[in-house]
């Protein structure tokens, strides 16, 4: 098998480069907000079935864990359900709160159970 050359980043290869790539980034925002697929609910993209047991023993399941908690945020104390940012501007992910925090410490074997909840991925 015949040695390619090495990698060469001519400035005519950079020119064509540009001129086909898309640097509006506005348009793929746009198509994200209308994508059933990459907004909150039970179709997102990360979505998983979760099997979450209350510390009363109640069972639920859910398809989303964060609309879970969203939905429910009577289940847990008021100080678990404040909606945190990890960066970035509002709506483009990294949001978090205390329980899908330590749900998902639980779910990921870090802890056996969070506040008396456990949870796991329904199978």
């Amino acid at each position: 098998m015949p040695k390619r050359a090495p990698y060469k980043d001519t400035a005519a290869r950079r020119a064509r480069l540009l001129s086909v790539r898309n640097t509006d980034p506005t348009a793929a925002t746009e198509a994200a907000k209308r994508s059933l697929r990459a907004g909150r609910g039970e179709g997102n993209v990360h979505a998983r079935t979760w099997r979450i047991v209350s510390p009363t023993g109640d069972a639920y399941t859910a398809t989303n864990l964060y609309e879970f908690v969203r939905a429910h945020c009577a289940l847990f104390a008021a100080a678990d359900v404040l909606w945190k940012r990890t960066g970035g501007k509002r709506g483009t992910g990294g949001e978090y709160c205390n329980a899908t925090a330590g749900l998902l410490n639980v779910a990921h074997g870090r802890a056996r159970a969070w506040k008396g909840w456990t949870c796991k991925h329904a199978e």
